[in-house]
């Protein structure tokens, strides 16, 4: 009885040949010796090449899985740099609060939260009075440390669910959320007396600044630009009058 040939032909080669030894009815104890030898060698043979292809195959798996961690991190490196991406694109690199484009999400939530619950919300623009002077007396260096100074006030002032933005220059935009115009006075009365009263120490300089605000109550029949817009009249009101206080649109 013979057994098909393929990929394991030698292995075949081999039972095939111990068969025919024993279907021999005499054989010579000499000759067999032999042939169990040619069978020991061709088995050794076997477990050589058999340890070669485990070794082969432990090394493809080894840099199978190295390639799919070095998969992975790609993919985690991608991941992150698409978050700082988006972090950059919404936020201001000098004071880290939101610039124009990160607060909007906070814009657009209040005014659903508005029309939807007719909960009120308030809108204030901040001005750092007479910051041009800063600049031009201190360097920009110092502005720029006024600037971060003032940035950590607001946010050690305001609550954690309200958003400020550096809305441009030395001019800040705040909104607080579920918060009447009377509160919101109060909020704004807080932030200008506790920058009022703050003293900025850098390069030998000790600095002191004041702001002026604006605010209004948002109007659910009114565009928020229209709102925001009412904010900035009520702040050139502020300005107008002698700065480091706070106005609101609905006294003009």
């Amino acid at each position: 009885m013979t057994i098909d040939t393929g990929i394991f032909s030698t292995e075949t080669e081999i039972v095939n040949h111990t068969q025919e030894i024993i279907n021999l009815s005499e054989i010579e104890h000499e000759t067999l010796l032999e042939e169990y030898k040619h069978l020991a060698k061709s088995y050794a043979k076997i477990l050589k090449q058999t340890k070669k292809l485990i070794n082969l195959a432990d090394n493809t798996q080894k840099r199978l899985k190295e390639s799919n961690n070095l998969v992975e991190d790609k993919i985690h490196q991608l991941l992150v740099a698409e978050k700082n991406l988006k972090k950059l694109a919404t936020t201001d690199s000098l004071t880290g609060l939101k610039n124009r484009r990160g607060i909007s999400r906070c814009l657009e939530n209040c005014v659903k939260r508005s029309q939807n619950e007719n909960l009120p919300f308030t809108i204030f623009l901040m001005d750092i009075d007479h910051f041009k002077i800063v600049n031009d007396k201190y360097g920009h260096a110092t502005g720029d440390r006024v600037l971060k100074r003032l940035s950590a006030i607001l946010k050690s002032t305001l609550r954690s669910h309200d958003c400020i933005a550096r809305w441009g220059g030395e001019e800040f935009l705040i909104i607080l959320p579920e918060t009447t115009l009377d509160s919101g006075y109060l909020v704004a009365e807080k932030i200008r007396k506790n920058i009022e009263k703050i003293e900025i120490n850098y390069n030998n300089y000790k600095i002191k600044v004041t702001v002026s605000l604006g605010g209004c109550l948002y109007n659910n029949n009114l565009y928020i630009e229209q709102s925001i817009h009412s904010a900035d009249e009520a702040l050139y009101v502020s300005k107008s009058n002698g700065r480091n206080r706070v106005s609101l649109y609905e006294d003009i």
